[in-house]
């Protein structure tokens, strides 16, 4: 981050920390940090905040300066699972079929989904994200518009909406299963427009 500060690069890094617990015992224990990759987002964020603080008193300012980092973690996925076997009776398949009604956990935030479906379609994590607003909806355009996706479930989205979003011509449009609420003619009606403009459809 200095040296990007003093001569305007734009160099990225990856670090890749386990989550060794700290000692018991450990002043670092005691300061709160459970875990060694705890203290290693503390540096980044004081290292940051130390590099903004001496630039932001300099003529030019702090224009274009960027200290932030993201954050990942090795989770289980919070997309619906297919787990049966030839053991599960006729009912156990019901309920299967039942659970599997819904394609993403309730408790999942747009951005954890939106990091999972980058991956599964082959994106890094370094890609450019910026959340834009279409027509009320909030989405997430993704390496410069080339992914726009739609990842909210507690908002249908209005057939308007999703015109609005396809006409922005992305290359590909993902939009969250469960954001359909069962519609069958909404989701009959975005492949149709998506068709029309040549945008990739991929529900998740």
């Amino acid at each position: 981050m200095q040296l990007n500060v003093e001569d305007g690069g734009s160099r990225r890094c990856i670090s890749v920390q386990l989550p060794e617990p700290t000692g018991e015992k450990s002043e670092a224990r005691k300061a709160g940090y459970e875990t060694i990759s705890q203290i290693t987002r503390e540096r980044i964020r004081r290292a940051g905040a130390k590099i903004f603080e001496e630039e932001s008193g300099k003529l030019d300012g702090c224009k274009d300066l960027d200290v932030g980092f993201r954050a990942y973690k090795l989770v289980d996925t919070n997309f619906a699972k297919w787990k049966a076997d030839s053991s599960l009776s006729e009912d156990e398949l019901v309920g299967l079929f039942s659970d599997l009604s819904d394609s993403a956990d309730d408790r999942a935030r747009p951005e954890a989904l939106l990091t999972e479906v980058l991956l599964k379609l082959g994106f890094s994590l370094s890609e450019k994200i910026e959340t834009i607003n279409v027509e009320g909806l909030e989405a997430f355009s993704v390496a410069d518009g080339l992914v726009l996706a739609y990842l909210d479930e507690h908002m249908t989205p209005t057939l308007d909406q999703l015109r609005a979003m396809v006409a922005k011509e992305p290359e590909r449009l993902v939009i969250l299963e469960d954001a359909f609420k069962g519609n069958d003619e909404l989701k009959t009606n975005l492949v149709q427009e998506c068709r029309t403009r040549n945008v990739d459809l991929w529900t998740a």
